[in-house]
């Protein structure tokens, strides 16, 4: 799947990749990924807060 909407990640993927500007950020698993957000994020949010974490330039 490749998406660009992360709020339903981690009901939908067990394996997460993040390619930004043609490199790979991130590849491991959806909680890997997710506790790359900031420890203050909305729990409803945490997929893109880990987005934006490793990937700040975008958006």
């Amino acid at each position: 799947m490749s998406t660009h909407d992360v709020a339903d990640l981690a009901e939908e993927s067990d394996h997460v990749a993040v390619l930004t500007a043609g490199a790979v950020r991130f590849t491991g698993t959806t909680a890997d990924f997710l506790a790359h957000a900031p420890a203050d994020a909305p729990p409803a949010r945490l997929a893109e807060a880990a987005f934006g974490s490793l990937a700040p330039h975008v958006g």
